[in-house]
Order: structure tokens, then C-alpha cells, then sequence
């Protein structure tokens, strides 16, 4: 049994002593090697390293920042045409805009993200950052959700009118007509983008002229009478015009054989006007023409031919012959007005050499400003890299980890787009920004000094094994332990000589770090050896004196 015994403890220290060489052994090749890396790859691994080291400080930060989720969503206030709303149920007036004005409770919530939505987009149209069109006479419901949570939201009822008309004018009144000629009259309105606009016509002489549900006039007799055009809204709005009718005139009539509509384009834009031109032929024929809308909602016509476009949609515009049953008929197709500028502005961030800065953790917000005349006021965000920052639909940017990002604006419509791109640098936060730029230490410290500090205990216990016979061999093991850890920390420097090594560089002081670290193992380990030998040779002595 003691024989077995004997065996197995011979055999472990064989291997024991087999296996602390080679480990020796091995890191010195590691060394060499790792000495013998090019300098851009050397640069990468460093890069590589210090990323694993911010990934880990930044778990270690994270909780610092405790997720703060939403409790509520307030309407902080509400404005319509630039004015702050004093109302529960606020009124918008059609082709009119608002803002709603909205934050999440409490104030320090972690995402503040907000999203709108209409109960009704043809009546009222709302946008991401909480602008609302007003499209349509009726009434629809904003409900502002919380971006984080949908089930935590708030709501407001938006009624649509229309524009109320405050005078009209009669205009488009011929500088002379004869008895058996017709014409159409024109109200002129103010303000010019009302909605109401039907009007009644009335004569006071039926027997000079008479005017029909049209506002069609058609003079019947020599004489004066006053045409009247009375708001159909408000019966004290209206305007008077005297007219004057003159003998008929008798002159060879050319007759007008067809009417054509000459029109610069069949695409119009909402917001934008157009001059329709009607010509009739043959080119002798006059006549007065008389123009109509398909819908005034999309477009209306005056009797000049002006055509406005106020929405998007498809609208038919007729030109009629007021004493010939001739008429001509273009159809246009009416288009929203993209931008074509995007001027991006941040909130909350500071610009520093062209590129917007934030800090790991903080929030910042980027606004877009579009051309004045334009109707899309869509535009969505896209950050280049999630895992650096992120932006929502409201543009509000979360800097997630340190890094350059590219933050791209679109906005888009028919097939075409508007784009605008900024760079946001997100800084790291203090405490991991100091790690990021300690890792070179780290690199030293560990790859350096902790490599030599393993490489020392390693070589420390190899050549105590193979000097330890006597004294004089421990003490020779000591004195070659320490200089071989002065020659690899010197042959590991000297291959980083750029004739060695592409891209790397040798530095003194990077072999005393390597033999720093050598020597604090190495001397302990070799003190705690030569305290255990003498120590055993103090008792030896004893037990002989004894």
C-alpha cells in the first residue's frame, strides 16, 4: 500500500514538474509572438480588448440609470393658427393648423416618446410631432398614446368648421351690356380662404334683368336695376351693383362653334393658383363664358379663370358658353407640395463641428423645419447604428453607447423624396469614458505586467525545480529566473522594432513594466522558498543540538 502510495506522489510530481515548464515554456512563446504582431493588427486586438472593457463598464453604468416607465399623458396645451386654445373641445377652421402640445408624467420617464392618431384623417389629419390639418368639415378625436406603452394615453375632440366669409364683393361685371346678352357675376370674398362661399342672387327690376339660382344675369330690357348677392350664411353679408342696360344691339352674330380650355398643366398643387385661358372659335365668335368646379373642396375656379387648388384629389373644371350650348372640360389631378429643403435643428444638443453631441444615457431631440409652401409635413428619422443612438418618429434621439452615428430626415410623397442627413457624436459618460480611455493601461497592466506576472511565477517554480539540489543551485536558479525575465521582456521589446515589426514600436519603459511585473511574483514567490528552506534548516539545527 505505502509502495502505491510512493509511486502515485513520485508521479504527480513528475507531471507536476512537467507541466509548470512547459506552461513556462509556452508564454514565452506567446510572447514572442504576440511581440512579433503586426501593428495594425495589434491596434485591433487593443481596440477589440478596450470594447469588451467599455461593454462590461457599461452593464456595470447601466444600473445607475434605472428605467423611470410612464404614468400618464397630459395635454400640456393646444394651439390653432399660432393661438392657445382656452377649450376642452377646440375648433379648427378647414385648411387651418394646429399643434397639440403633449408630455408624459413623470417628468423624469425614461422614454418621453409620444405618438398621435385621428379617429377620422379626412375630417383632421395628425402628424408625429402633434401638428393637426384640418382637412374637412366635421369633428374627429386626437388620442395622444405613450410611445412605451399604447394603453397610457389621453384624448381631445377636434371640431372642423368652415372658414366664415366676412364681406363679399360683387366682381366681374361687364363695362357694358345690352338687352339679350348674359353674363356671370363674381363674389369676391374676404377672407380669401373661406369655405363659404354660396351666395344669393336677386334682381330688384325683373323686367331690365333677371338672374337665376346660378348667378346667372341675363338682361331682358333698356333700363337700371340693382343686382344684389347676399351670403347664404349670413343675410348681412352681402353687396350691391347697379346696372345699366342698354338698347340691344344689332349686329351680325358670329356663332360659337366650339370653346377649348387651354390650361400650362393638367397638375396642380395644393395651395398654388393657375390662369385657365377659354378660346372660342372661330375667333370672330364673342361670348361671355361662364367657369365651374366638379368640387370646391379640391379646387375652386373665379370667373376670370383662376383657378385655386386647396387639397389633393381630382377635380373637373368646366368653361361654358353663356349664349351657345358650347362648353370644354379639363380635369386636373391636384398633389400635395413636397418640400424640397430640410433644415434640421437639435434640441438639447450641442454642435460641435458640424455634428450634433450628446451623452451616453441623455436624450435630445431633432426638429425639421420644411419649405413654408409645403403641404407633406410627414418626415420620418433612421439612425445609421440602433446600438449607438436611436431616434423616434417624433425625433426625439436616445445616445445609447459612445460612437458617430448619421441621422438621416426623409420626407416623401409620390414617389419622390427630400433628404437630410446630420452626424451625432454620442460621448461617453464620464465613468466609462475614463475606462475607454484607460484601456491602453489596462492593455499595459494586464497584457504586460500581468503577463510577466504569470511568466514569473511560472519561471520561478521551473528553476527551483530544476536548481534545487542545494543551496548554491537555488541561489544560482535565482539569479538565472531573474535574468531570463529581464531577456524576454527585453527580446519581446526589441522584436517590436519597426525593422522587426511593421507598425510597432519598442519602448524602454515598456521592458521595465514586463520585468516590474516578473520580479513582484518571482521575488515573492523565491522569498517564500528561502523562508521555508531556512526555516527547515534553523529546526534541523536544533534537533541536533538537542
Amino acid at each position: 500500500m505505502s509502495k502505491s502510495k510512493g509511486k502515485g506522489k513520485k508521479l504527480f510530481k513528475f507531471f507536476f514538474k512537467a507541466g509548470t515548464i512547459c506552461a513556462y515554456i509556452a508564454l514565452v512563446v506567446v510572447l514572442i509572438l504576440q511581440a512579433l504582431t503586426p501593428g495594425e493588427q495589434s491596434e485591433q486586438m487593443s481596440e477589440q480588448f478596450g470594447n469588451k472593457v467599455d461593454e462590461v463598464v457599461t452593464q456595470i453604468h447601466q444600473p445607475q440609470n434605472q428605467h423611470v416607465p410612464v404614468q400618464n399623458v397630459v395635454i400640456d396645451s393646444i394651439k390653432i393658427d399660432g393661438k392657445t386654445s382656452d377649450t376642452n373641445t377646440p375648433t379648427i377652421f378647414v385648411g387651418k393648423q394646429g399643434k397639440i402640445y403633449a408630455s408624459v408624467l413623470p417628468d423624469d420617464a425614461t422614454n418621453a416618446s409620444l405618438t398621435y392618431k385621428s379617429s377620422d384623417k379626412e375630417v383632421a389629419k395628425v402628424y408625429s410631432d402633434g401638428r393637426i390639418v384640418a382637412l374637412s368639415v366635421g369633428s374627429a378625436v386626437i388620442t395622444v398614446c405613450s410611445q412605451e406603452n399604447e394603453d397610457i394615453k389621453t384624448t381631445v375632440a377636434i371640431v372642423v368648421e368652415q372658414v366664415p366669409v366676412q364681406s363679399v364683393t360683387i366682381g366681374n361685371l361687364p363695362d357694358e351690356i345690352h338687352a339679350g346678352q348674359s353674363f356671370y357675376p363674381e363674389g369676391v370674398f374676404a377672407p380669401e380662404d373661406t369655405t363659404q362661399t354660396d351666395l344669393i342672387w336677386s334682381s330688384s327690376d325683373d323686367n331690365v334683368f333677371v338672374v337665376d339660382d346660378k348667378g346667372k344675369v341675363t338682361a331682358k330690357a333698356q333700363g337700371v336695376a340693382t343686382l344684389t348677392a347676399t351670403s347664404v350664411f349670413d343675410d348681412d353679408i352681402f353687396d350691391t351693383a347697379q346696372l345699366t342696360i342698354l338698347p340691344q344691339e344689332i349686329t351680325p352674330v358670329v356663332p360659337v362653334q366650339s370653346i377649348a380650355i387651354v390650361a400650362g398643366s393638367l397638375v396642380g398643387y395644393k395651395g398654388k393658383s393657375q390662369q385657365l385661358v377659354a378660346n372660342l372659335l372661330p375667333a370672330e365668335a364673342e361670348d361671355s363664358v361662364t367657369w365651374s368646379t366638379s368640387d370646391k373642396s379640391i379646387a375652386t375656379v373665379s370667373q376670370k379663370g383662376v383657378i385655386k387648388f386647396r387639397k389633393a384629389g381630382q377635380v373637373t373644371i368646366t368653361a361654358k358658353c353663356c349664349n351657345f350650348d358650347k362648353q370644354d372640360s379639363v380635369t386636373f389631378v391636384v398633389k400635395e407640395v413636397l418640400s424640397q429643403n430640410i433644415v434640421l435643428d437639435g434640441r438639447d444638443m450641442s454642435l460641435q463641428e458640424g455634428a450634433f453631441v450628446l451623452r451616453q444615457g441623455e436624450t435630445g431631440k431633432l426638429v425639421a423645419t420644411l419649405d413654408e409652401d409645403a403641404t407633406v409635413l410627414d418626415v420620418s428619422f433612421e439612425s445609421s447604428d440602433d446600438d449607438v443612438a436611436q431616434i423616434g418618429a417624433d425625433g426625439i434621439i436616445t445616445a445609447k453607447k459612445g460612437g458617430r452615428v448619421t441621422i438621416t430626415a426623409t420626407t416623401s410623397y409620390d414617389g419622390r423624396s427630400t433628404v437630410e442627413t446630420v452626424s451625432l457624436v454620442v460621448e461617453k459618460t464620464p465613468f466609462a469614458e475614463t475606462i475607454k480611455n484607460f484601456y491602453m493601461w489596462v492593455r499595459k497592466a494586464f497584457g504586460h505586467f500581468g503577463a510577466f506576472l504569470v511568466l514569473g511565477i511560472l519561471a520561478t517554480m521551473s528553476y527551483y525545480m530544476i536548481f534545487s539540489k542545494s543551496t548554491k543551485g537555488k541561489l544560482i536558479g535565482f539569479a538565472v529566473c531573474m535574468f531570463a525575465g529581464f531577456a524576454v521582456a527585453g527580446i519581446t521589446e526589441i522584436l517590436q522594432l519597426p525593422v522587426f515589426t511593421p507598425g510597432r514600436t519598442a519602448s524602454l519603459d515598456d521592458v521595465w513594466i514586463d520585468f516590474k511585473g516578473y520580479c513582484c511574483s518571482a521575488l515573492v514567490i523565491y522569498l517564500v522558498i528561502f523562508a521555508i528552506h531556512f526555516g527547515k534548516m534553523i529546526a534541523k539545527r536544533k534537533n541536533k543540538t538537542k
